[in-house]
């Protein structure tokens, strides 16, 4: 079953519910985040799910181009 975005009205009411989700989320990104590593997230078009692509840190401009080249390879 594919993960679906979380319920925007519980994430502001519970806040174990939004802790839990918020940990989800961030498990995709962490190693990159203490990398200190640029990152973008293509969608694929199934729910719940993207393609990552990571690059070295300041190369956010060769990541955009590359992310163009992706999308336009994939659609």
């Amino acid at each position: 079953m594919p993960i679906m975005a979380p319920n925007v009205e519980r994430l502001a009411k519970d806040d174990a519910y939004f802790v839990s989700s918020n940990l989800m989320a961030l498990r995709n990104t962490r190693v990159g985040n203490l990398m200190g590593l640029c990152s973008m997230t293509l969608p694929t078009g199934v729910p719940g799910c993207g393609i990552m692509f990571n690059g070295q840190a300041g190369g956010e401009g060769r990541l955009l181009r590359l992310a163009a080249a992706a999308e336009r390879a994939l659609a």
